[in-house]
């Protein structure tokens, strides 16, 4: 008799809910609520790293980031755990966004997007239109390449969710979820950093602890979000208690089954030549970093702001148990391009969305426009231009020029 036996899904353990095993390197990863975000990062967040968001200097974008992954935590029956200095956690809780919205809903905004996909293709410029798109199905899943999502021992429930901007988030919803909230702003001396780091061990070793056996059978996950890491409402007496809870914090992680993720207000650190020092141990102290650069406030970058609502800079990817990152060979949006700062968002009005950045059209119309001197002529003598087919570089009367788009 064979001593080998089938592996099948009924005899693997089963997987926390709203979470999936990554294809390359076997890492459990978890949604952020945003799926071009999660194909960023290379098919999710992985379980027992710190994501760091880099804060905008007009914008609060990023508080935008972290209110979708929370929301994606009350979605998945996650246990959540919010904490801030700067903002009542309460508030922060109540503003989280609803599940999206209906079938019809969904479908005539899909049909919208077919449609304004069909025009852009008449105007963009032909190098943009192979530039890979990541769709998003009714259900808020993400077309993610196939050997991203492997079935063997993994539950029935929806990865990421699909999220309406427009709406908040019912009481009901947020009344059932397991969250703990923390008013740091209530704490009278300067131990801030010390004080977390104690809520945050007594939540994971209360059943999220890897070495724990829970009493249900199922394993969960806790999500750990930290609203404006060390702005100036933080109480501490030196930059030392920063990396120490950092450290801890990821030390915490790496044994349990817990997420973090925190927003760091970089522009008030900054200087003239760009992030300072602190900023840099801070994001050294990270599993992964990115940046929320918006056009709000900068003259350079106001073409582009009918198109994007600003870039987003990916400064570090996870790279847990391989040497690699995951999203060099399972992301989407990074496929195309050997650099991974290629890439815009839009604030829609339901939803938030990463693409890949491309340049607007020049003059901002598909016509050739004349220069001034030519219309200086024309004002001169009329006569001289009459209107006829237009004619562009390389054409012939009666052929349409080629180049033009």
């Amino acid at each position: 008799m064979s001593s080998f036996k089938k592996r099948t899904s009924l005899n693997q353990p089963k997987l926390p809910p709203g979470s999936r095993l990554s294809a390359h390197n076997g890492q459990l990863l978890t949604s952020t609520g945003v799926p071009s975000f999660d194909d960023v990062l290379g098919g999710g967040l992985p379980i027992g790293s710190v994501l760091m968001i880099k804060e905008d200097k007009h914008t609060d974008y990023a508080q935008v980031l972290l209110k979708y992954f929370l929301a994606q935590g009350v979605a998945s029956k996650h246990a959540i755990l919010l904490a801030s200095a700067d903002e009542d956690p309460q508030k922060f809780i109540d503003s989280l966004p609803d599940f999206g919205g209906d079938k019809k809903e969904e479908t005539e905004q899909k049909e919208k997007e077919t449609a304004e996909g069909n025009e852009e293709k008449m105007t963009i410029a032909w190098r943009y239109q192979n530039l890979p798109k990541l769709n998003v199905s009714a259900a808020g899943l993400s077309n993610f390449k196939k050997s991203a999502m492997p079935t063997v021992g993994e539950t029935a429930s929806i990865y990421c969710h699909s999220f309406d901007l427009t709406k908040r988030m019912s009481e009901l919803s947020l009344d059932t979820a397991t969250k703990h909230l923390i008013d740091m702003d209530k704490w009278e001396d300067e131990e801030d950093c010390k004080k977390l780091i104690n809520e945050i061990r007594a939540q994971i070793e209360n059943g999220f602890s890897a070495s724990s056996t829970p009493s249900s059978g199922t394993r969960n996950i806790l999500r750990v979000g930290i609203h404006s890491f060390a702005s100036i409402f933080w109480k501490h007496k030196n930059e030392q208690q920063i990396f120490k809870f950092l450290h801890a914090l990821r030390g915490l992680l790496r044994f349990s089954f817990g997420v973090c993720v925190l927003t760091v207000p970089a522009h008030l650190y900054s200087t003239e030549g760009g992030d300072s020092g602190f900023i840099r141990k801070l994001e050294h102290m990270c599993d992964a970093v990115v940046e929320i650069e918006s056009f709000a406030g900068s003259e350079k970058l106001a073409n582009f702001s009918s198109d994007y609502h600003g870039f987003f800079h990916v400064r570090k990817l996870p790279v847990l148990n391989a040497i690699v990152s995951s999203s060099a060979k399972l992301s989407i949006l990074q496929s195309s391009h050997s650099t991974t700062n290629n890439l815009a968002f839009k604030l829609r009005r339901k939803r938030f969305t990463i693409e890949t950045f491309h340049l607007p059209i020049e003059g901002g119309v598909g016509e050739r426009r004349t220069s001034s001197k030519d219309e200086g002529d024309k004002k001169k003598e009329p006569s001289k231009f009459k209107k006829g087919p237009k004619i562009g570089c390389g054409s012939m009367p009666g052929r349409k020029d080629p180049l033009e788009f």
